[in-house]
């Protein structure tokens, strides 16, 4: 998501988005990450985001190391693109059918998906997020929702919230860093998120 503030000038774009991975790589643990409206600056964006991490490229024709899944012991995991350029708060026709695709492929008992965007936004990105369009809001839900995803994670809101719709948890992690959006009571607080998985199946958030 928001991993720095972003730039048009693509040198210091660039840099910024090192000086992260540098960061980043120091922790010595796998790290995956999709990009954010903060990311998305210019239309050279995406080929610079490709050119700085290394995602895995099974996502869909145009999306390679920007929308993708993977396995890893019991649980499968989907990160999903909301800020493609000139397209923000959607996933468009390309990615949501391979997004369909993906899940009912899917062989693992624990689903995560995560974006930068909520699709149920609780502060200032209502109607700035997912729910742009809420009809399209309402069919990326019912994909998530048929397949028994656990969780969909996502920032864009520099805060913390979880809530539940139509049986599955959205997770609003945005307060690892930037300016916090609303006071503590609304969880505008800094904060990380710990999922428990264990090998029967069962989950925790």
């Amino acid at each position: 998501g928001d991993m720095v503030s972003g730039s048009r000038r693509a040198s210091e774009h660039i840099k910024q988005l090192r000086k992260w991975k540098v960061l980043m790589d120091s922790y010595k643990m796998p790290v995956y990450c999709v990009p954010s409206n903060h990311v998305i600056q210019s239309e050279m964006s995406e080929d610079i985001f490709r050119s700085v991490f290394e995602m895995p490229e099974n996502g869909p024709d145009g999306f390679k190391e920007l929308a993708y899944s993977f396995d890893h012991k019991g649980a499968h995991f989907v990160g999903i693109d909301t800020e493609e350029y000139n397209n923000f708060h959607d996933i468009g026709e390309e990615q949501f059918n391979w997004l369909r695709q993906d899940l009912g492929q899917n062989e693992k008992r624990i689903v995560f998906v995560f974006g930068h965007d909520p699709a149920y936004p609780v502060s200032r990105h209502k109607f700035n997020s997912l729910d742009k369009v809420s009809s399209k809001r309402d069919d990326i839900w019912s994909l998530v929702k048929n397949f028994d995803v656990e969780a969909y994670f996502c920032g864009h809101e520099h805060l913390y919230n979880k809530s539940l719709h139509d049986g599955v948890y959205q997770i609003i992690s945005g307060g690892g860093g930037g300016g916090l959006v609303e006071s503590p009571e609304k969880g505008g607080f800094h904060h990380f998120v710990i999922v428990d998985v264990t090998d029967g199946g069962a989950c925790g958030i």
